[in-house]
């Protein structure tokens, strides 16, 4: 049994809450947020099968594309926090701010994210999920750089004596379980429905070329929602294990806001990372598959380079991410020519940003100016976004959402894209095709195709 609750008798979690109620001596005590940190070095433990068998009705899992960084949480601090009227922008610098006061190491981190377009109401698709979340995890792990930490923060009452969060802190340690394996399974999917069907998707994307010709955007990102039925329920740790291998160079994200659905990527994209005042980015579009043969990888590769629709599309995607970030830039440098992303099964045409931030920028203020990204959405934004409430019938949801983790000095969000959102019996898969004016409905719908084959081959059992 791999629990962190033997590791440390309770004479040495009091040392440690001792330590941490010292160090509130030294804060300012008129602040409402007095969080005591408790850190504990973990062996062999595997963040995802804790999450899969953990009770708690708020999970989450964050992986960088290198695997240089995991974590996994339950539980939220801040449910009840006063986030007085602040812009979603706003809340995000502000728990970072929190951080910096009260998490010395720079260890522990909040999961944070926003739905695609949060001005617009969530269909029963995503019932019982926010459109946006700040989570600050009563129990988190993390691994980052090959060192695993388990983290139990509460928030303390000045009334409450040790003994009291001792036995908060024992009972929290008690959670911390990872030696239920996660099992593979065949996960047959049948009775596939379409949202938009072939038919409706050449109507919308003729509606969005007329809109493209008529000077009102350059660009439009139109998404699809694919509804199967599934044999049998789905956990999502497990659908998400199984993904992940197919998904090298990816993210893996999963958020489950309660017991009955969760939401899971398997994200090629960066959004942004933003470490201090650097800031890097990427522009990411165009997309065509990956060659069973090396040859064949390379003369598709070529193709996608030289293909006039993709080469305009990216291009699209790099000016409006340096129009968004020009107003908080000191310096801004990218790429000249694109380069290839490739992928298990697709690949793609990325351009990357390196950026300096001015004094007054933050990562409140990065996510504002980028999200929701062209390579997602369209150029301009607000056109693109317009046209798209007009256009697509469901809700986005957290799909193209923009989705992370925030600590005391770093911040890093993906871009929620190769994802699905799980209830029950149902699993919902969502792709998109960004059109500009010498797009195809045919080609474009190929692409979803190629984009939604490539999911379902990550996750090894799921046959549509």
């Amino acid at each position: 049994m791999n629990s962190a609750s033997i590791l440390f008798d309770h004479d040495k979690i009091a040392e440690l809450i001792a330590n941490e109620e010292s160090r509130f001596g030294l804060q300012d005590q008129s602040q409402s947020l007095f969080p005591l940190i408790i850190r504990i070095p973990l062996n062999r433990f595997d963040i995802l099968a804790w999450l899969n068998s953990n009770t708690s009705p708020l999970r989450f899992y964050w992986s960088n594309r290198d695997r240089t960084f995991e974590f996994g949480g339950t539980g939220d601090l801040l449910s009840g926090y006063n986030w007085r009227e602040m812009t979603f922008a706003g809340r995000l610098d502000e728990v970072q701010s929190m951080l910096r006061k009260f998490d010395q190491d720079g260890t522990l981190r909040a999961f944070v994210g926003e739905t695609f377009d949060s001005d617009m109401p969530l269909d029963d698709t995503w019932k019982g999920f926010p459109k946006q979340c700040i989570h600050l995890p009563e129990v988190s792990v993390i691994t980052e750089n090959g060192q695993t930490t388990a983290l139990i923060t509460i928030l303390r009452n000045p009334t409450d004596d040790q003994d009291t969060n001792l036995r908060r802190i024992t009972t929290l340690l008690n959670t911390l379980d990872s030696s239920a394996s996660i099992q593979n399974c065949e996960l047959g999917l049948s009775e596939r429905v379409d949202n938009p069907c072939r038919e409706d998707w050449q109507h919308a994307v003729e509606s969005s070329m007329d809109a493209i010709a008529t000077g009102q955007i350059d660009k439009v990102v139109l998404a699809r929602r694919t509804d199967f039925q599934v044999k049998g329920g789905i956990e999502p740790i497990q659908l998400l294990s199984q993904f992940a291998g197919g998904a090298a160079n990816c993210y893996r994200i999963m958020y489950a806001p309660n017991r009955d659905a969760a939401f899971v990527s398997v994200s090629p994209e960066r959004l942004f990372y933003c470490n201090g005042k650097l800031l890097s980015t990427e522009a990411v579009a165009g997309t065509i598959r990956r060659g069973e043969s090396e040859i064949e990888d390379l003369a598709l590769e070529n193709r996608l380079r030289s293909n006039v629709k993709d080469r305009i599309e990216q291009s699209i995607v790099v000016e409006g991410i340096t129009e968004s970030l020009q107003p908080l830039c000191e310096k801004i440098e990218f790429s000249s020519s694109a380069s290839v992303m490739k992928l298990a099964r697709v690949q793609h045409l990325i351009s990357e940003f390196r950026v300096i931030l001015n004094h007054n920028a933050t990562s409140g203020s990065a996510l504002k100016a980028l999200h929701p990204t062209a390579a997602v959405c369209g150029n301009p934004q607000q056109a693109a976004r317009e046209l798209l409430r007009k256009i697509e019938s469901f809700s986005r949801g957290w799909y193209a959402s923009a989705i992370g983790v925030i600590g005391a000095d770093q911040c890093e969000l993906a871009v929620g894209i190769r994802s699905a959102v799980i209830r029950n019996q149902s699993i919902s898969l969502f792709t998109g095709a960004g059109i500009v004016s010498q797009s195809d409905p045919e080609a474009e719908w190929q692409e979803l195709e190629d984009k939604l084959h490539s999911i379902l081959m990550s996750g090894n059992g799921l046959n549509a």
